[in-house]
């Protein structure tokens, strides 16, 4: 199980980016690293917004719970990462691909509650940037700001708090 190293989520701005306008998704590289292991892999792309989202409302909805595991889904491919949070708000993460008919651990990582909510709210910051520089920031705010700033303050709050 890793713990040395610090578990990072990565929001890539480069020639993968993609606003779909119909449906107001983004695409970007979106991976985990810890020290030089990647999960999915380096140059995965998905739908950062989305899967930020999802990830940020799940761990901010798991604070006050005990030994409770949920799933993470990213949106596309047979990827996920199952969390387990210990009564010691200690996280033991498994990074979980789907493989023929078998679900194979790529990598396990320990971290703390409060290491991920960090790891999450610089995934979320890198995102805005991007989005910032990279579309109108009226556009951008139009589509994101509201729902990710709320999100955001929850996480910066909770680190605070649980610091």
């Amino acid at each position: 199980m890793a713990k040395m190293d610090k578990l990072k989520i990565l929001v890539i701005q480069d020639e993968n980016l993609f606003l779909q306008d119909s449906h107001d998704e983004v695409f970007t590289e979106f991976y985990l690293s810890v020290g030089d292991v990647c999960f999915p892999h380096i140059g995965w792309t998905d739908f950062t917004e989305t899967v930020l989202q999802w990830w940020a409302t799940e761990i901010i909805n798991m604070r006050f719970a005990i030994n409770h595991s949920t799933r993470l889904y990213f949106m596309d491919g047979p990827y996920w990462l199952d969390v387990f949070k210990d009564d010691k708000m200690e996280l033991k993460i498994g990074c979980i691909s789907f493989r023929g008919k078998k679900d194979v651990a790529e990598l396990t990582v320990a971290c703390s509650y409060v290491e991920f909510l960090q790891a999450l709210l610089k995934a979320i910051e890198q995102f805005m940037d991007i989005l910032h520089t990279s579309y109108q920031e009226k556009q951008a705010e139009r589509y994101f700001g509201p729902h990710f700033a709320k999100l955001r303050n929850q996480i910066r709050d909770i680190i605070i708090e649980e610091s």
